[in-house]
């Protein structure tokens, strides 16, 4: 082989060795999302409780403020209340309002069976449905360019996180499903929900005024 050849053949091998090199090294991981954080939430919801004894579905409202503030309202088909829960730090209120009834207590108190131990750390749930700027946590968690998808819970409960969209600058999952390991279920959706809106501090006060009194290990009975 002459030397132009040679040369040649080295130069092309270059060029291409080159190209590929720099082609590899413009391959970048998809950067994370980035969006603004979950403050405040409210929302018109649909929840679904489904357990080994009974299964439910509903209609409701649902308001949330960082970092440890939730109110859930769920509705009849004829517009009345069901019940309501108020999780307010560690501690959480189930009030029956039609049968003037409140079950007070903390998370660690809620029935195993039934479905209601989904709603333990509730405001975990929903500060991490706004991805991972609003991350209650760093363990447990499966996430997909800087959104949240998946959690596990010491107790052994998955939350699945998914359709995702923008709202007012907060990427936000607009259903999550929370799941233990018996397949018990506790699904809330989203339908047109409002994020960092101020929400009047009275929402996240209790009415126990008339109602009989009972502690949170009561619904076992």
């Amino acid at each position: 082989m002459s030397y132009s050849l040679l040369r040649f053949c080295n130069i092309t091998i270059y060029i291409i060795f080159a190209f590929f090199v720099s082609g590899c090294a413009t391959v970048q991981k998809v950067p994370k999302i980035q969006g603004m954080e979950l403050n405040t939430l409210s929302s018109s919801v649909t929840l679904v409780l489904r357990s080994t004894e009974h299964s439910m579905a509903g209609s409701g409202y649902l308001a949330y403020s960082k970092p440890d503030k939730v109110h859930i309202v769920v509705l009849s088909p004829f517009g009345t209340t069901l019940f309501e829960v108020f999780a307010l730090g560690e501690q959480i209120f189930i009030i029956y309002p039609s049968e003037k009834l409140g079950f007070i207590g903390h998370f660690n108190e809620l029935p195993e069976k039934g479905g209601l131990k989904g709603l333990t750390s509730i405001h975990s749930v929903l500060e991490d449905a706004g991805g991972s700027n609003s991350r209650s946590q760093n363990f447990g968690i499966i996430e997909k360019n800087g959104i949240i998808e998946q959690k596990q819970r010491p107790d052994g409960y998955k939350i699945y996180y998914s359709n995702h969209s923008l709202v007012n600058g907060v990427i936000l999952a607009h259903e999550f499903d929370m799941r233990n390991r018996n397949d018990e279920q506790l699904r809330l959706t989203l339908d047109e929900p409002e994020v960092n809106v101020i929400i009047d501090n009275s929402t996240f006060i209790p009415r126990l005024e008339g109602l009989k009194i009972y502690p949170l290990k009561a619904l076992e009975q």
